[in-house]
């Protein structure tokens, strides 16, 4: 049965066998006075299943579209049916062989008959011998006639158990199928609520890149990667982070906390490692319980690192961390804000942020490198950070750690400033010795030619002439180690130490020598990936960076065997510029390296140059 009506159909066609039967066994019933009691009980049966089949019938013919369309392929009903179709269709057929049979002895008899009347005139002749053998003979039709009936009804009343079974079977199955029916019930509903859900969630995704374009994620992922285990441990143990870590909204306690570093102390990997600590207390508990959100300012970025987008990217992380049923009117309520194509206005973003993290019990806002946001924005980023930790209410306690230069300490301390809110706690961040060490052993252990060209005198010099220079910084002694181990031999090795540069923009001097000083092809790719990575107006892909190395001019179309090998651009600068995984994308290893433009005669007279080369969009 393939649909509700043809249902219906079946049981008509059902109810038109039974009534045939009904009749043939009550005829049996009353001209057979000694029919047995199986035959009146194969009777009732079937009538009760003939009253039974009545009912569904005017059941289905009134009953809802909503409720006939559950009686589809497969349930309990149509298998019943068709069973039952079967059985009765079975014993029909039985009836059927028997009026066969029947009317072949109604002709027999017919014949007899007329032979008896034929020879009616000639009984008073015939001996008493003679009418001894037609009485036996009749008597002999006779039995047959009842054997043959006898047969019928033992097949009728199989049939009739068959089908008596068949019924018990279709009641506990409807029984038990009432059970599942309400489990059933049950569990469409909580599928009906994760399909909601799963709509919110959906337009959450439509309208989270309309919140910003910026992806924090991909950047903590990639600056995460370079962290060395065990390292930074020293910097959650300082009085300055435990408090504002533990903090629940004293008032004695600035809710920010702020750190600056000279240039290379590694304040990002720092600020990564500060924010996976905090994820981990969000993996750890209830999805409303603490948000963490962040934004890593990048001076390749700054066109789209705008005040609105930067908010617009704390909005989005907050309202990602909440469970769906927690979020849904907020996203309605964002929804409604951006129709007919508008955006965000910045007023709105931060109302709107702050209502979201009202949703937490604790809340941990942190924007690392402030120093390479651009002014026009800081500013007033600043300000609106500090209304909303002016506005968060008893419900949420909202932290905010920010990190930058040394330079730009007065400028956070005059914005951020508020008589509810008291100066912001500061530490200086200086790369830590121990760190610093751990580094260098993780180098050296990388190196391929250790067992070559290194011995336990030379690394013990090694460790403590890095570490006793390194002046606070990671950023040197990364530079350091990199330009000791590029030697090819023990005595080479211990030149390069005795005479690799003590500060910072000496250390970019050197490497920049020896770039100059490779083979001519090498060191005029460096300059030409150099010259990109530096005149983009945008951070480039890697592959972008590829096809415009690849092109020369005169080039008409994309000369793919021309592409230089990815693994190449990085090595031409020798650690100078790095490729972001992430985001696929080159970069400079640190934002000083920018200013070799103006340091560095050859390299700012050479990039003077290839700056009017440069087409206009790049």
């Amino acid at each position: 049965m393939s649909d509700p009506l043809s249902v219906s159909a079946s049981v008509v066609g059902i109810l038109g066998f039974t009534a045939q039967i009904i009749k043939l066994l009550d005829d049996y019933v009353s001209s057979v006075k000694s029919a047995p009691e199986e035959a009146q009980s194969l009777r009732n049966d079937i009538a009760a299943i003939h009253y039974v089949l009545t009912q569904l019938t005017t059941f289905l013919n009134t009953a809802i579209d909503g409720i006939k369309n559950k009686f589809t392929d497969g349930c309990v009903l149509s298998l019943a049916i068709e069973e039952c179709n079967r059985k009765i269709t079975s014993i029909y057929m039985k009836k059927e062989e028997c009026e066969k049979d029947m009317q072949a002895l109604r002709g027999l008899l017919q014949v007899f008959e007329f032979s008896l009347s034929i020879s009616s005139c000639e009984l008073l002749s015939k001996t008493s011998v003679e009418l001894e053998e037609n009485r036996k003979q009749l008597a002999a039709t006779i039995q047959a006639v009842e054997k043959f009936m006898g047969r019928a009804t033992e097949d009728l009343l199989h049939k009739a158990d068959e089908i008596s079974r068949a019924l018990s079977l279709v009641s506990k199955m409807a029984e038990c199928n009432a059970d599942k029916l309400h489990k059933i019930c049950d569990k469409l509903g909580i599928v009906q609520g994760t399909v909601n859900m799963m709509q919110v969630d959906d337009t959450f995704d439509k309208i989270k890149t309309r919140l910003s374009p910026l992806e924090p994620q991909k950047r903590h992922q990639d600056i995460r990667s370079k962290w060395l285990g065990g390292t930074g441990e020293w910097f959650f143990e300082t009085d300055e982070f435990r408090c504002w870590y533990n903090d629940t909204q004293n008032n004695d306690i600035s809710p920010t906390l702020a750190c600056y570093e000279i240039p290379g102390a590694g304040k990002s990997i720092m600020t990564s490692a500060v924010i996976e600590m905090l994820l981990e207390d969000v993996r750890a508990g209830d999805p409303n319980e603490v948000c963490v959100a962040y934004i890593y300012c990048d001076y390749q970025d700054a066109e789209q690192q705008t005040h609105i987008n930067v908010v617009g990217a704390l909005l989005a992380q907050s309202l990602a961390t909440l469970s769906v049923e927690t979020r849904k009117e907020i996203v309605k309520t964002i929804q409604e804000k951006l129709k007919n194509g508008r955006c965000l206005q910045l007023e709105e973003a931060c109302e709107i942020l702050s209502q979201a993290l009202q949703k937490f019990r604790r809340a941990y806002l942190c924007i690392d490198a402030l120093e390479e946001c651009k002014d026009v924005h800081r500013k007033t980023l600043l300000r609106s950070l500090r209304d909303l930790l002016v506005d968060s209410t008893s419900n949420c306690s909202v932290s905010l750690f920010l990190t930058g230069r040394l330079h730009v300490e007065d400028y956070v301390r005059d914005n951020m400033l508020d008589s509810h809110l008291g100066t912001p706690v500061s530490i200086t961040l200086r790369a830590n010795s121990d760190d610093i060490r751990a580094y260098i052993f993780h180098q050296l252990d990388l190196d391929d030619y250790k067992d070559e060209f290194m011995n336990d005198v030379l690394r013990a010099e090694i460790l403590e002439k890095i570490v006793d220079n390194s002046n606070g910084m990671f950023l040197l002694p990364a530079l350091q180690i990199h330009t000791v181990l590029e030697e090819p031999t023990l005595s080479t090795r211990r030149k390069a130490l005795d005479t690799m540069p003590k500060e910072l923009n000496d250390a970019f001097e050197l490497t920049i020598r020896r770039i100059t000083e490779q083979s001519r092809t090498s060191a005029n790719l460096a300059m030409d990936v150099f010259k990109w990575t530096l005149l983009a107006k945008e951070q480039l892909s890697i592959d972008a960076l590829r096809h415009a190395l690849a092109v020369v001019p005169g080039d008409t179309k994309l000369d793919w065997d021309n592409l230089p090998p990815e693994k190449s651009l990085t090595e031409w600068c020798l650690g100078l510029v790095i490729f972001d995984k992430e985001s696929s994308s080159i970069r400079l290893v640190h934002k000083s390296l920018s200013n070799i433009s103006t340091s560095n005669t050859k390299w700012h007279d050479y990039l003077s140059k290839a700056k009017t080369k440069l087409p206009k969009h790049a």
